[in-house]
């Protein structure tokens, strides 16, 4: 579709395969060593697994971690 538009055809990160943010359900979905320091950081203040899991899950939605995900 994009190439037959006027100009030159640009495709923005995963536009081309129309795929949905990665939902991570545990930070062993992590690679991202400043999710996963994060996390731990996290715990070490005192926060639960789940409290620790969760304060940083929202700010991560949208964030590198996607770049990350495979093809499905």
């Amino acid at each position: 579709m994009y190439f037959f538009m006027a100009g030159t055809p640009f495709i923005y990160q995963g536009q081309e395969l129309g795929m949905k943010n990665f939902r991570r359900q545990s930070i062993a979905e992590f690679d991202d060593i400043s999710s996963i320091d994060n996390y731990h950081r996290a715990l070490a203040e005192g926060f639960s697994e789940q409290q620790a899991f969760r304060l940083y899950q929202p700010a991560l939605a949208g964030q590198f971690a996607n770049a990350l995900s495979v093809v499905r």
